[in-house]
């Protein structure tokens, strides 16, 4: 436990530095570096759970697609036509490269992890660089201050689901894919992402189209998402027989135990945030 909040403090002041030195600077280049860095980790994580033993050659396939993804975004590439572009090519790619197999359940198998993996670390995580690369008309800074929303009423959820979980948790949510996880947990981090977020976005950031009921369905929207990828990468660990994704981070685990909520709900920020902001 101790361990935990040590490393879990560690972590949540990398991450508020990276956006100090983005804001200093006025260019997203420690955040570019921290979503290069989350992919590469990543995918090393998430094939040694697809593919126990023989998952490197994917991993640095789909870690590499996912560093261009990133990269270009950065460099200012239109993102929608960016994302098509990296996405055709990518499947393109995946499929001439498993025509070589000579063993086709083992290509089809990895035909399958490797699409799912480039979502699951590359355009995921390529979500919430485009939160922070987002701009509005006579709003300077809110690409920073609306990916800190982000991250921070994710993460909120997290904290209140552990908490209220231990706290008050009698019934299970899924049992079968994580005991530990229940519904009252579920409500009490549901409560806490929506009061950070009507609290952030409003009253402290000062976001354009954010009042008290816009920002309570952002908190609602993001606690449901990162509750879902939390449960789904305890459904990979549980299908792989291991407790932690890595231990890169003790008494965290590793990059997708700690990032697991933010990748679902990165997308799910973005396009909120572009169906309430000012046209």
């Amino acid at each position: 436990m101790r361990a935990r909040l040590l490393y879990g403090s560690l972590s949540l002041t990398l991450v508020l530095g990276v956006f100090l030195l983005d804001a200093w600077l006025n260019r997203p280049v420690g955040f570019t570096a921290l979503a290069v860095a989350t992919t590469w980790l990543g995918a090393r994580e998430y094939f040694a759970l697809a593919e126990p033993g023989g998952g490197t050659a994917p991993a640095l396939f789909v870690a590499a697609a996912g560093v261009v993804l990133h990269l270009g975004l950065a460099l200012g590439m239109d993102p929608d036509r960016w994302i098509e572009v990296m996405l055709v090519g990518f499947l393109a790619l995946l499929g001439l490269r498993n025509l070589l197999r000579a063993d086709h359940r083992l290509a089809f198998h990895d035909l399958l992890a490797s699409g799912f993996g480039f979502l699951y670390v590359g355009l995921f995580p390529a979500y919430l660089l485009r939160v922070r690369l987002m701009q509005v008309p006579g709003f300077e800074g809110f690409g920073f201050r609306a990916a800190l929303l982000v991250l921070l009423t994710t993460k909120a959820c997290d904290v209140g689901a552990y908490y209220t979980g231990r706290t008050f948790g009698r019934r299970r949510m899924f049992p079968a894919v994580s005991p530990k996880k229940s519904w009252e947990g579920a409500l009490g981090g549901t409560c806490l992402s929506v009061l950070v977020a009507v609290i952030l976005a409003g009253p402290v950031l000062g976001l354009p189209g954010f009042g008290l009921w816009t920002g309570a369905g952002l908190g609602v929207l993001l606690a449901a998402a990162g509750q879902l990828g939390d449960l789904v990468e305890s459904q990979m660990k549980r299908a792989a027989g291991v407790k932690d994704s890595s231990d890169w981070l003790p008494g965290l685990g590793g990059v997708l135990d700690v990032l697991d909520s933010l990748l679902f709900a990165a997308p799910v920020g973005y396009l909120y945030l572009q169906c309430i902001l000012p046209r």
